[in-house]
């Protein structure tokens, strides 16, 4: 993300924080820490992963090998997202401050994909879910 965000925002990134370099400010993970912060259980990728990984870097970019490009978001996108990212935000903290203060209440069974609750029979996805969590 760090390098996206680098290549997309340079310039802005450099305005907001003088004598910032990329270097600076790509984030990088040594193995070491990496396994010192999470743990060495991860698995890297098998023989097949790897095997399509080295296919797909030898066959041309055209047709339907070529992956969509990267766009970086305008500045709509960019207010939308903040302004979600901080309604959730805000949301958190009340959440917060409420289990800090009392009992807090318990949160609504809200059907997140269509942004109200649903009956039985209403959302098929919902009562799929339901079914299966019963078995």
């Amino acid at each position: 993300m760090t390098k996206a965000a680098w290549a997309a925002k340079k310039d802005e990134i450099v305005k907001l924080t003088p004598g910032t370099t990329r270097a600076k400010f790509v984030y990088n993970l040594s193995r070491a820490s990496y396994q010192k912060e999470w743990g060495s259980e991860w698995k890297g990728p098998g023989f097949f992963a790897r095997f399509l990984a080295v296919v797909f870097r030898i066959v041309p970019k055209v047709g339907p090998f070529k992956g969509p490009g990267f766009k970086p978001a305008t500045p709509e996108t960019e207010r939308m997202f903040m302004a979600s990212f901080n309604s959730t935000l805000d949301h958190y903290r009340a959440y917060m401050q409420q289990v800090r203060t009392s009992t807090p209440r318990p949160l609504s069974n809200e059907n997140l994909d269509v942004g109200r609750t649903t009956r039985a029979r209403q959302y098929t996805l919902a009562d799929a879910t339901y079914l299966r969590e019963a078995a």
